[in-house]
């Protein structure tokens, strides 16, 4: 009875209608208790989805903001949990505890943007595909590496459910999964480490004045990212998988409805290109936001750095001129020689020598004495004629 106090306590009357159903068909010797918890759990997860999909739906922008921390999480917990029911030989099950908030992630997505039409969710994916990079970023403290190899995580998750739903075996989904995830560590770190390339200018003067050349730098980068992971996901797909792949029963599909053979796979090329195609805008978009972003925090930190050098040389220019005061009566105080000033000059004062000169007289001090000499003689042959 324990297993029918854990239905009455996770669900309503409808879901302990379905529990009991699945008890009756199933056989109350073959279901354990455990078995009656783990179904009662997954109901209240799917209920806690609805109810997320259902408030997102209502609040978009708040429902939206509330995927970037689950995303991050759920790529996580999706990798260790399926790799570790993967290891221990029990089944991959795309709707279980680990996959949970990936899962309510993408169904909160698709109910904000269900209604937006094809131009509008290509701008939403944009979107929550920077604020996935941006949230990965964040969390790795601006580490590429660390970034990318999160992202990894939510792409391995996607690939488990995903393949988890097509019926493959274990090592299938494994394997699938395991190339999404390096194709998109291996592609995001190369794109991140040109976005860090552009922010680390922002020491310079010129900082920021490279704008649109870092734009198209950053489309470029995360265009070629995306179609090549992309590629890489579709070419393991086909390979692992044969005919269970994607492509292979998209054909079946269309040869379901009608079309020829040679027909259905021209369709399904068609497709797999728009995806690839697809991909590569997205990617473009999203790096010439991000690529423009980082260029004009460029800016920002080049205008930064050049009042601080500003402030700086206007205070070196304060210190030299406050140490060396004219004093109360310029005429009459002696001033300091400046370097390009000579002794002797008319209207220059008379520099007193110090002690070391004195003791190694140089040419301006001889110079001085030399002429002080001369004076003294032209007063003592005036005294004489007079």
């Amino acid at each position: 009875m324990v297993g029918l106090d854990l239905i009455n306590a996770y669900m309503n009357r409808d879901k302990r209608k379905a529990a009991l159903e699945k008890l009756k068909n199933s056989g109350s010797r073959n279901l354990s208790a455990s078995d009656i918890l783990d179904y009662a759990q997954s109901q209240s997860r799917k209920k806690e989805t609805q109810e997320l999909s259902d408030f997102s739906d209502k609040h978009k922008v708040i429902g939206t903001a509330l995927t970037f921390p689950m995303n991050a999480g759920g790529g996580v917990s999706g990798l260790v949990g399926n790799t570790v029911d993967y290891l221990t030989g029990n089944p991959i099950d795309p709707e279980n505890y680990a996959n949970h908030n990936t899962n309510t992630s993408n169904q909160m997505r698709s109910a904000v943007s269900d209604d937006m039409g094809k131009a509008g969710q290509f701008l939403y994916n944009v979107g929550t595909s920077i604020g996935d990079s941006l949230t990965s970023q964040a969390i790795s403290g601006g580490k590429p590496a660390v970034a990318a190899a999160l992202q990894g995580s939510q792409a391995f998750t996607n690939s488990a459910i995903d393949t988890a739903n097509r019926g493959l075996t274990p090592n299938q989904i494994m394997a699938t999964s395991s190339v999404a995830a390096a194709a998109e560590t291996v592609f995001e770190k190369l794109s991140l480490d040109n976005l860090k390339g552009i922010l680390k200018g922002g020491t310079a003067k010129e900082a920021g004045k490279s704008l649109f050349k870092d734009i198209l730098g950053q489309m470029k980068s995360e265009a070629g990212e995306e179609i090549a992971t992309e590629v890489a996901n579709d070419a393991a797909d086909y390979f692992i998988n044969g005919e269970l792949s994607n492509f292979v029963q998209r054909v079946e599909q269309y040869q379901n409805t009608g079309m020829s053979e040679d027909d259905a796979k021209k369709q399904a090329w068609k497709d797999l290109f728009g995806q690839i195609a697809y991909a590569g805008a997205a990617g473009a978009v999203s790096g010439g936001i991000m690529g423009g972003g980082a260029s004009l925090i460029n800016k920002v930190r080049g205008n930064s750095n050049v009042a601080q050098d500003v402030k700086k040389e206007s205070k070196d220019t304060m210190y030299i001129k406050n140490s060396h005061p004219t004093g109360v009566d310029a005429k009459n105080t002696p001033q300091p020689l400046r370097p390009e000033q000579s002794v002797g000059k008319a209207n220059e004062p008379y520099r007193v020598p110090n002690a070391l000169e004195n003791s190694s007289p140089s040419a301006d001090v001889r110079n001085v004495h030399e002429i002080g000499s001369s004076i003294d003689s032209i007063s003592n042959s005036a005294e004489k004629v007079n």
